[in-house]
């Protein structure tokens, strides 16, 4: 049964609280370097996550566990966890990235395993990272309040920041080393594919472009977050998890509604976050591109290029992965997006149109007539038409819908015979109901015309009634008839009769 409804915060906690977590998953921002767009090379030297050099810290006795920010804290999610677990007075100057509006920059981390063994009930991309960007961030900042609410244009939850781009965990080039042997499969196959060495980790990457309207000798922050839950295999669609397609488990919590999935589909939610401060320092320009690229030479020396450079497909999308993103606001549905197109939900509401009603298609051309739906197809209306006793009144009426053939043949009287043929060409949508009295004049061209009077072939309803010209017309003229019967209002003109 498909699950809408809210999940009670305790119950859902407790729920996951009882199933097991793992041990080793664990992996979070090593480095950020700018990237010279033009070649895909590193630039400078790097920067760092909020805290500082994690491989620095190490032998200063700081350990994994105390590095890595794991959600939800306690194995269930309460809604009021924060996206940051470093506070703003843990940022360190000199090991922040300076970076200028509209660079491209390279955030790297380890697959750690997760790439290159994966465990079985783990998305198929090795989970799903979402990079959300603000000039505002606070000690507080809440994960429920940002996470698959903020979107490409800053528009989406409380508007404090923006979604800048999503990734895979998986880059698709990145391996932990192995050295040959049995279990080196994946590391051999891809080291050999770009040159490298399976022995020497080759980190994965997420390459970002920093928005063009940043202000210079300011602060930006970024959130990195990686989602991957463990998944029953047997009540999810795993292939689709290689694009994304998969919940994140505190969606329940938050009270989205027709997420798409069950909650059962997750036993064991799973986020991970980074902070990474970067100063926004004047554009740079290309007198500085030499200087930064002989920089990041001396820090790759010797390795091959992949190990200094920004991967080719992320340069040309924002958005490599789709996955859904509830509309704004808590409790509301979500909508399968294609990341940096705004919900249809958020769209403007556009009232709807007031039309009136139609008269029905069957048309009487004179009385007693048999009632006929033309199918829209070509028009091409024929009449040879004399007229007939049997059709005495001074009125006849035509209505034309859509597009449509029809053709009507009136038997002609002995005396005389007019055969034309006219093409009715219908632009748009139309109710059109053409009458007029005997001797009525027909507005043509602006111009009075007698009701004798033929149209490109077309019989004008003066004609009823009346003895025809005995030669076949030729006459070419184009008629406007105003509607008798309101169309709608977004379909309101003229109907063309074109012989």
């Amino acid at each position: 049964m498909k699950f809408t409804g809210n999940l009670d915060r305790a119950g859902l906690g407790l729920l996951l609280c009882a199933l097991p977590a793992t041990v080793d998953a664990h992996s979070w921002v090593e480095r950020i370097f700018r990237i010279n767009p033009d070649t895909r090379q590193f630039l400078g030297s790097p920067g760092y996550a909020r805290g500082g050099d994690f491989r620095e810290l190490v032998p200063q006795g700081m350990t994994d566990a105390e590095w890595i920010y794991r959600l939800p804290l306690d194995g269930g999610w309460n809604g009021d966890e924060n996206i940051n677990k470093q506070p703003l007075s843990a940022a360190i100057a000199d090991m922040e990235l300076d970076a200028s509006p509209g660079d491209w920059i390279a955030i790297q981390h380890l697959e750690n395993g997760h790439v290159t063994k994966k465990e079985p009930g783990r998305p198929l991309n090795s989970g799903t990272l979402f990079l959300y960007g603000t000039a505002e961030p606070t000690d507080n900042d809440k994960i429920a309040d940002i996470h698959l609410k903020w979107n490409a244009d800053g528009t989406g939850g409380n508007k404090k920041g923006k979604l800048l781009a999503t990734r895979n965990f998986d880059d698709l080039q990145c391996y932990e080393g192995r050295p040959a042997g049995a279990d080196d499969e994946l590391a051999r196959t891809r080291a050999s594919a770009i040159g490298t060495d399976q022995a020497d980790s080759l980190p994965c990457q997420a390459d970002i472009q920093l928005p063009t309207d940043l202000a210079p000798n300011s602060r930006y922050t970024i959130y990195w977050l990686w989602d991957w839950p463990l998944l029953d295999e047997t009540k999810i669609d795993m292939a689709a998890t290689a694009e994304g397609k998969f919940p994140w488990s505190g969606s329940w919590v938050r009270g989205d509604k027709d997420i798409g999935f069950d909650p059962d589909v997750i036993l064991n939610g799973e986020s991970y976050t980074s902070t990474i401060d970067i100063n926004i320092v004047p554009s740079m320009g290309n007198a500085s591109i030499g200087t930064q690229q002989a920089a990041a030479n001396t820090l790759f020396q010797g390795k091959a290029e992949p190990y200094s450079q920004a991967i080719k497909e992320q340069l040309s999308t924002d958005y490599g992965v789709s996955f859904p993103q509830p509309a704004a606001g808590d409790g509301e549905a979500p909508v399968e997006s294609s990341p940096g197109v705004p919900a249809a939900s958020e769209a403007p509401a556009t009232p709807e149109e007031s039309v009136a009603p139609q008269p029905e298609d069957p048309v009487a051309s004179c009385t007693g007539a048999s009632m006929v739906t033309p199918d829209p197809v070509t028009v091409t209306v024929t009449v040879t038409d004399t007229p007939a006793a049997s059709c005495p009144s001074a009125m006849s009426t035509s209505t034309v819908t859509e597009v449509v053939t029809q053709t009507t043949t009136v038997s002609p009287s002995p005396s005389s015979t007019s055969t034309s043929t006219s093409t009715v060409i219908v632009e748009e949508t139309q109710y059109v109901t053409v009458a007029a009295p005997e001797e009525t004049p027909v507005v043509v061209n602006n111009a009075a015309m007698p009701a004798s009077s033929t149209r490109g072939g077309f019989i004008l309803p003066g004609f009823i009634g009346q003895e025809q010209p005995s030669s076949k017309s030729t006459t070419t003229t184009t008629a406007t008839v105003a509607s008798s019967v309101p169309t709608p209002l977004h379909n309101r003109v003229k109907l063309p009769f074109v012989a």
